[in-house]
């Protein structure tokens, strides 16, 4: 769904998808 949101053009989807990103990354043994 994170990828699709991205893939979108809109206002929020990109920095939904960096919130997702990030979120992700900051998780432990999270790997995407």
């Amino acid at each position: 769904v994170s990828m699709r949101l991205a893939d979108k053009p809109d206002d929020k989807a990109p920095y939904f998808a960096i919130v997702l990103v990030a979120g992700w990354s900051a998780r432990p043994g999270a790997k995407a």
